[in-house]
């Protein structure tokens, strides 16, 4: 099922793609008929956001914004409270990762407050996913996600 709906977002209107990936799950990409997002202003980004997510929102139990990797401007306008809930900040466990969520917290100032932050650490080695399971849950983290080799050989094929 894919389904079409018109939105305003600054540039006239236009239609939003949701395609369906399996019973109950949608994808609405990220880039939906933004244009260039980098030419957009954050205030524009704001009321686009806004228009989709008003849109949308009672078709879904949950709504995940994927926003691009980095702090920049549009990541962190999707990271406002007024738009999203909670925000989950994707990392791998190295150090330049773990100063790269530090300086994001800097950046977004209380928009990444303790309560609605969580770290997801991503590609771990799976021996070392058992033994931060405990340590996650106090610290706001999710759960690992390991690194697996099948993953990155399905990435390389573009599967």
């Amino acid at each position: 099922m894919s389904n079409r709906r018109p939105i305003r977002d600054g540039a006239g209107e236009r239609s939003v793609y949701r395609g369906s990936i399996a019973r109950g799950l949608a994808l609405i990409p990220a880039t939906f008929r933004f244009g260039d997002a980098e030419e957009l202003s954050p205030r524009l980004v704001d009321t686009n956001l806004r228009i989709v997510l008003k849109t949308v929102h009672d078709s879904y139990d949950y709504i995940l914004l994927d926003a691009e990797a980095g702090a920049d401007k549009n990541s962190l306008v999707a990271m406002t409270r007024g738009i999203s809930d909670e925000v989950i900040l994707v990392a791998e466990f190295d150090p330049m990762s773990a100063a790269g969520i530090e300086r994001l917290k800097s950046l977004a100032h209380g928009e990444l407050a303790f309560h609605r932050t969580w770290i997801l650490i991503n590609k771990i080695i799976p021996d070392f996913a058992k033994n931060l399971g405990d340590f996650a849950a106090v610290s706001r983290y999710l759960s690992p996600l390991p690194w697996d080799a099948d993953v990155v050989r399905a990435y390389a094929r573009d599967d």
